[in-house]
Protein backbone atom coordinates (compact mmCIF):
# COMPACT_ATOMS: atom_id res chain seq x y z
CA UNK A 1 0.00 0.00 0.00
CA UNK A 2 1.87 3.03 -1.08
CA UNK A 3 2.39 6.26 1.38
CA UNK A 4 2.38 9.90 0.02
CA UNK A 5 4.18 12.23 2.17
CA UNK A 6 2.52 14.28 4.84
CA UNK A 7 2.73 18.11 5.48
CA UNK A 8 2.44 20.56 8.08
CA UNK A 9 1.42 23.37 7.25
CA UNK A 10 1.43 26.34 9.37
CA UNK A 11 1.95 30.13 9.50
CA UNK A 12 5.79 31.17 10.53
CA UNK A 13 6.78 34.71 12.08
CA UNK A 14 9.94 36.08 10.68
CA UNK A 15 11.62 35.16 13.94
CA UNK A 16 11.48 31.78 13.03
CA UNK A 17 9.77 31.06 16.46
CA UNK A 18 6.34 28.62 15.34
CA UNK A 19 3.91 31.23 15.63
CA UNK A 20 -0.19 30.58 13.44
CA UNK A 21 -2.30 33.35 13.61
CA UNK A 22 -5.30 32.25 16.18
CA UNK A 23 -8.28 32.44 14.01
CA UNK A 24 -7.17 32.05 10.91
CA UNK A 25 -9.33 31.03 8.13
CA UNK A 26 -7.98 28.92 5.09
CA UNK A 27 -9.40 28.34 2.26
CA UNK A 28 -8.63 24.57 1.11
CA UNK A 29 -9.27 23.59 -2.51
CA UNK A 30 -10.74 20.67 -3.03
CA UNK A 31 -9.98 18.60 -6.25
CA UNK A 32 -12.84 16.28 -6.77
CA UNK A 33 -14.21 13.98 -9.83
CA UNK A 34 -13.59 10.84 -10.86
CA UNK A 35 -10.00 11.38 -11.94
CA UNK A 36 -9.03 12.17 -8.45
CA UNK A 37 -10.58 9.33 -7.31
CA UNK A 38 -9.16 6.89 -9.91
CA UNK A 39 -5.61 7.92 -8.53
CA UNK A 40 -6.26 7.23 -5.12
CA UNK A 41 -6.26 4.05 -3.05
CA UNK A 42 -8.86 2.52 -0.85
CA UNK A 43 -7.11 4.46 2.41
CA UNK A 44 -6.89 7.74 1.40
CA UNK A 45 -3.79 8.88 2.47
CA UNK A 46 -3.59 12.26 4.58
CA UNK A 47 -1.47 14.94 2.84
CA UNK A 48 -1.87 18.03 4.67
CA UNK A 49 -1.78 18.98 8.27
CA UNK A 50 -2.86 22.54 9.09
CA UNK A 51 -1.94 23.84 12.75
CA UNK A 52 -4.13 27.22 13.82
CA UNK A 53 -3.14 28.60 17.07
CA UNK A 54 -0.95 31.27 18.93
CA UNK A 55 2.19 29.36 19.68
CA UNK A 56 5.82 31.13 21.50
CA UNK A 57 6.33 28.27 23.50
CA UNK A 58 5.71 24.22 21.67
CA UNK A 59 8.02 23.68 18.90
CA UNK A 60 7.06 22.92 15.50
CA UNK A 61 8.98 19.63 15.74
CA UNK A 62 7.11 18.67 18.94
CA UNK A 63 4.46 18.70 16.94
CA UNK A 64 5.55 16.95 13.80
CA UNK A 65 6.19 14.39 16.11
CA UNK A 66 2.96 14.05 18.39
CA UNK A 67 0.71 14.35 15.12
CA UNK A 68 2.39 11.52 12.55
CA UNK A 69 2.79 8.83 13.74
CA UNK A 70 -1.11 9.07 14.21
CA UNK A 71 -2.05 9.92 10.66
CA UNK A 72 -0.54 7.14 9.20
CA UNK A 73 -3.26 5.10 9.05
CA UNK A 74 -4.89 7.53 6.37
CA UNK A 75 -8.17 9.15 6.63
CA UNK A 76 -11.10 6.68 6.63
CA UNK A 77 -9.82 5.41 9.97
CA UNK A 78 -8.01 8.17 11.60
CA UNK A 79 -9.11 8.47 15.04
CA UNK A 80 -9.33 12.28 15.93
CA UNK A 81 -9.40 11.55 19.34
CA UNK A 82 -5.82 9.78 19.27
CA UNK A 83 -4.13 12.85 17.57
CA UNK A 84 -5.82 14.92 20.21
CA UNK A 85 -4.75 13.20 23.04
CA UNK A 86 -0.71 13.28 21.20
CA UNK A 87 -0.82 16.82 21.32
CA UNK A 88 -2.42 17.46 24.92
CA UNK A 89 0.76 15.58 26.19
CA UNK A 90 3.39 18.59 24.86
CA UNK A 91 4.07 20.66 27.80
CA UNK A 92 2.82 23.79 26.59
CA UNK A 93 -0.36 22.64 25.41
CA UNK A 94 -3.79 23.32 27.01
CA UNK A 95 -6.66 22.47 24.64
CA UNK A 96 -6.70 20.61 21.63
CA UNK A 97 -9.45 20.76 18.94
CA UNK A 98 -9.06 18.53 15.87
CA UNK A 99 -10.83 17.76 12.43
CA UNK A 100 -10.86 16.23 9.27
CA UNK A 101 -11.53 17.89 6.06
CA UNK A 102 -12.56 16.05 3.36
CA UNK A 103 -10.64 14.27 1.21
CA UNK A 104 -6.94 14.60 2.65
CA UNK A 105 -6.48 17.64 5.70
CA UNK A 106 -6.40 17.31 9.35
CA UNK A 107 -7.11 20.77 10.84
CA UNK A 108 -5.11 20.78 14.75
CA UNK A 109 -6.33 24.06 17.00
CA UNK A 110 -4.35 24.42 19.56
CA UNK A 111 -4.40 26.59 22.59
CA UNK A 112 -1.53 27.40 24.84
CA UNK A 113 -0.91 27.33 28.35
CA UNK A 114 -0.84 30.98 29.66
CA UNK A 115 1.79 30.94 32.76
CA UNK A 116 0.53 33.34 35.94
CA UNK A 117 2.82 31.89 38.39
CA UNK A 118 5.65 29.42 39.43
CA UNK A 119 4.80 26.79 41.46
CA UNK A 120 7.88 25.45 43.36
CA UNK A 121 10.99 24.91 42.06
CA UNK A 122 9.79 23.31 38.75
CA UNK A 123 6.61 23.25 37.40
CA UNK A 124 4.20 26.48 36.43
CA UNK A 125 1.03 27.57 37.56
CA UNK A 126 -1.61 28.57 34.43
CA UNK A 127 -3.48 31.18 34.73
CA UNK A 128 -6.70 28.67 35.88
CA UNK A 129 -4.81 27.26 38.19
CA UNK A 130 -3.39 24.30 36.11
CA UNK A 131 0.16 23.05 36.84
CA UNK A 132 2.27 22.14 34.11
CA UNK A 133 6.59 21.81 33.63
CA UNK A 134 8.52 23.52 30.92
CA UNK A 135 11.44 22.64 29.61
CA UNK A 136 13.69 25.63 31.18
CA UNK A 137 11.63 27.36 34.52
CA UNK A 138 14.60 30.02 34.47
CA UNK A 139 12.85 31.93 31.74
CA UNK A 140 10.04 33.11 34.18
CA UNK A 141 11.97 34.05 37.06
CA UNK A 142 10.36 37.02 36.65
CA UNK A 143 6.60 35.53 37.62
CA UNK A 144 5.56 35.10 41.52
CA UNK A 145 6.64 32.02 43.10
CA UNK A 146 4.00 30.27 45.50
CA UNK A 147 5.26 27.67 47.82
CA UNK A 148 2.33 24.98 49.70
CA UNK A 149 0.97 21.92 49.81
CA UNK A 150 0.35 19.66 47.35
CA UNK A 151 -3.16 19.98 45.97
CA UNK A 152 -3.51 23.50 46.91
CA UNK A 153 -2.33 25.23 43.33
CA UNK A 154 -6.36 26.36 42.58
CA UNK A 155 -6.69 27.80 45.69
CA UNK A 156 -3.24 29.37 46.64
CA UNK A 157 -3.16 30.72 42.88
CA UNK A 158 -6.85 32.02 43.44
CA UNK A 159 -5.15 34.00 47.14
CA UNK A 160 -2.46 35.22 45.22
CA UNK A 161 -4.97 36.70 42.65
CA UNK A 162 -6.52 38.44 45.79
CA UNK A 163 -3.37 39.74 47.39
CA UNK A 164 -2.04 40.97 44.69
CA UNK A 165 -5.41 43.20 44.07
CA UNK A 166 -5.36 44.66 46.99
CA UNK A 167 -1.56 45.73 46.42
CA UNK A 168 -2.48 47.17 43.05
CA UNK A 169 -3.04 50.28 44.22
CA UNK A 170 -0.02 51.19 46.14
CA UNK A 171 2.65 49.79 43.48
CA UNK A 172 3.80 46.63 44.95
CA UNK A 173 3.70 43.42 43.42
CA UNK A 174 3.96 39.93 45.65
CA UNK A 175 7.10 37.72 44.53
CA UNK A 176 6.86 35.31 47.00
CA UNK A 177 3.62 33.47 48.65
CA UNK A 178 4.41 30.57 51.11
CA UNK A 179 2.02 27.99 53.20
CA UNK A 180 4.56 26.18 55.22
CA UNK A 181 3.66 22.59 56.35
CA UNK A 182 2.77 24.68 59.96
CA UNK A 183 0.19 26.41 57.35
CA UNK A 184 1.20 29.43 58.53
CA UNK A 185 1.10 32.20 55.37
CA UNK A 186 3.39 34.38 54.52
CA UNK A 187 4.72 36.81 51.61
CA UNK A 188 7.54 38.56 49.93
CA UNK A 189 6.73 41.93 48.15
CA UNK A 190 8.91 43.45 45.40
CA UNK A 191 10.23 45.93 47.44
CA UNK A 192 11.52 43.07 49.53
CA UNK A 193 9.48 43.52 52.57
CA UNK A 194 8.55 40.35 54.21
CA UNK A 195 4.81 39.86 55.94
CA UNK A 196 4.31 37.04 57.61
CA UNK A 197 0.72 36.40 58.63
CA UNK A 198 0.50 33.43 60.27
CA UNK A 199 -2.23 30.64 60.49
CA UNK A 200 -5.47 32.02 61.66
CA UNK A 201 -7.53 34.18 59.35
CA UNK A 202 -4.10 35.16 57.48
CA UNK A 203 -6.24 37.32 54.56
CA UNK A 204 -8.10 39.37 57.73
CA UNK A 205 -4.50 40.16 59.40
CA UNK A 206 -3.32 41.03 56.05
CA UNK A 207 -6.47 43.21 55.62
CA UNK A 208 -5.99 44.85 58.63
CA UNK A 209 -2.65 46.20 58.33
CA UNK A 210 -3.31 47.52 54.53
CA UNK A 211 -5.64 49.45 56.53
CA UNK A 212 -2.25 51.67 58.26
CA UNK A 213 -0.55 51.98 54.96
CA UNK A 214 -2.50 55.23 54.42
CA UNK A 215 -1.07 56.99 57.64
CA UNK A 216 2.36 55.86 57.07
CA UNK A 217 4.47 57.77 54.42
CA UNK A 218 6.46 55.79 51.50
CA UNK A 219 9.55 56.42 53.90
CA UNK A 220 7.99 54.22 56.58
CA UNK A 221 6.46 51.50 54.21
CA UNK A 222 10.14 51.43 52.32
CA UNK A 223 11.86 51.22 55.80
CA UNK A 224 10.15 48.31 56.66
CA UNK A 225 12.05 44.90 56.49
CA UNK A 226 10.00 42.48 58.51
CA UNK A 227 6.25 42.69 59.29
CA UNK A 228 4.69 40.12 62.06
CA UNK A 229 0.69 39.81 61.60
CA UNK A 230 0.10 37.40 64.42
CA UNK A 231 -0.86 39.74 67.22
CA UNK A 232 -4.66 40.23 67.32
CA UNK A 233 -4.79 43.51 68.07
CA UNK A 234 -1.64 44.99 66.09
CA UNK A 235 1.73 44.08 64.30
CA UNK A 236 5.28 44.10 65.30
CA UNK A 237 7.82 45.73 62.67
CA UNK A 238 11.49 45.14 62.20
CA UNK A 239 13.50 48.12 60.50
CA UNK A 240 15.89 48.01 57.86
CA UNK A 241 19.03 47.97 59.60
CA UNK A 242 20.71 52.01 59.72
CA UNK A 243 17.25 53.33 59.26
CA UNK A 244 16.74 56.70 60.55
CA UNK A 245 12.88 57.69 60.89
CA UNK A 246 11.26 61.27 60.97
CA UNK A 247 8.08 60.18 62.68
CA UNK A 248 6.07 63.32 60.44
CA UNK A 249 2.92 60.99 59.35
CA UNK A 250 0.24 63.40 59.22
CA UNK A 251 -3.55 62.15 58.43
CA UNK A 252 -5.99 64.22 56.89
CA UNK A 253 -8.19 66.80 58.54
CA UNK A 254 -12.21 67.49 58.27
CA UNK A 255 -12.22 70.32 55.87
CA UNK A 256 -13.84 72.90 58.79
CA UNK A 257 -10.64 72.48 60.58
CA UNK A 258 -8.05 72.76 58.19
CA UNK A 259 -5.38 74.07 60.75
CA UNK A 260 -6.09 71.18 62.75
CA UNK A 261 -3.18 68.53 62.72
CA UNK A 262 -2.88 64.95 64.20
CA UNK A 263 0.73 63.54 64.57
CA UNK A 264 -0.10 59.55 64.19
CA UNK A 265 3.02 57.01 65.09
Amino acid sequence: MRMKQNNIVSEMETSGQFFVTAGLFVAFIVVAGLYYFANQDQRLDIRFVRVIGVLEHVEKEEMEQAILPKIEVGYLVLDVDLVRDAVEKLDWVNRVQVQKIWPDTVIVTVKEQIPYARWGENDLLSINGEKFRPNQIARFTSLPLIVGPKEQEVVLLDKLKHLQGRLNNIGITITKLQVNDRLSWSIRLSNGLLVQMGRKQPLLAFERFLTTLPLLGNQQIEAMERVDLRYPNGYAVQWKSGTELEWGVWVNQPADKPDRQVRSI
